[in-house]
């Protein structure tokens, strides 16, 4: 097994643990973020088995991306205390997810990678995770970089941010060139992989330090 593999299982599995372990502690509202974790390990798990055994397994993605994007806005209304952007956040969820389910269907027919659903979600995440920066709790006499909530917005940022307008084409870039646009889907994605879980990770171990606990 390469070392990306490695270490991107390796980054996933200890968010796992960590976020396990913050709930635990009474931080509750990082449920959602601990659950899209374990959905992520285990749709990656079955990829790499998949591969190995050359079965396809596009078509978990069109599924997963409705899973990922419902979890990681739960996560984020939960972080941001405004009530009307609580309310748009709970509204977009079904609206994603039955528009996603009819990209996926009528466009890609769940055969192709499902960029347009995944550039979707990614522009969503990465507004709502702006909103989220811009109304962070700011405790005094207390680092805003302690501040797990502004880690985790920062890796979802980059990664969406990242991934973005590349996301979006690689089903075209498929039908030309395979070869290529799967090297050039690794020279993207695999570094932003690693940063985006560094990030939560990092967000997670600031959480856990903190010595008062909230079940908000």
């Amino acid at each position: 097994m390469e070392w990306y593999l490695v270490s991107y299982y390796g980054l996933i599995v200890l968010s796992i643990v960590l976020s396990f372990v913050a709930i635990v502690n009474g931080h509750k509202r990082y449920l959602p973020l601990l659950l899209v974790l374990i959905f992520t390990q285990l749709v990656e798990m079955y990829a790499q088995f998949s591969i190995l055994k050359d079965r396809p397994f596009v078509w978990m993605y069109h599924f997963f991306v409705c899973i990922e994007y419902s979890l990681l806005v739960l996560y984020l209304r939960l972080a941001i205390n405004i009530k009307k952007v609580g309310r748009i956040i709970i509204f977009t969820i079904p609206v994603f997810v039955i528009l996603s389910l009819l990209v996926s269907h009528f466009f890609y027919h769940f055969q192709d990678f499902p960029g347009i659903n995944i550039c979707t979600e990614g522009f969503l995440l990465f507004i709502f995770c702006v909103v989220l920066l811009f109304n962070l709790d700011v405790v005094e006499d207390e680092s805003i970089f302690s501040n797990p909530d502004l880690w985790i917005a920062l890796g979802i940022l980059i990664f969406e941010g990242g991934t973005f307008f590349y996301n979006g084409v690689y089903t075209k870039l498929l039908s030309i060139d395979a070869d290529k646009a799967m090297e050039l889907f690794g020279l993207i994605n695999k570094p932003l992989n690693l940063c985006l879980y560094s990030f939560i990770n990092i967000g997670l171990v600031c959480l856990i330090k903190k010595k008062k606990y909230t079940t908000r």
